[in-house]
């Protein structure tokens, strides 16, 4: 018979072979629909509507979930990601100056 210990150390085992399953199950489907992956990362978010900015939402938080555990980026989706933040941070700085320049 298993102790506690050693029954919570081959739970862990399994859940971690479990989640690890899922983000290769993840990451082969990023790598299958890297076009779409692409297309929605290279939108520019200043002109994007509500649906767009979903979809960008939930791509960047798929690809912030999963991305960490692929060894290599060879899709090219981290240099995306830090270009869709720099324009977000510049469009958020722009915004910032002309709210504090407007009179009350």
């Amino acid at each position: 018979m298993l102790g506690g210990t050693q029954a919570a150390k081959g739970f862990c085992y399994v859940e971690s072979e479990v989640r690890n399953k899922i983000v290769r199950e993840v990451i082969d489907f990023i790598k299958a629909h890297q076009w779409l992956f692409d297309q929605v990362l290279r939108v520019d978010i200043s002109q994007a509507d509500e649906l767009t900015l979903e979809l960008i939402d939930l791509i960047v938080s798929i690809l912030s979930k999963v991305w960490p555990y692929e060894e290599q980026d060879d899709l090219g989706f981290v240099p995306s990601l830090f270009g869709m933040m720099r324009v977000l941070f510049s469009l958020d700085a722009n915004l910032f100056n002309v709210l504090a320049y407007q009179e009350p």
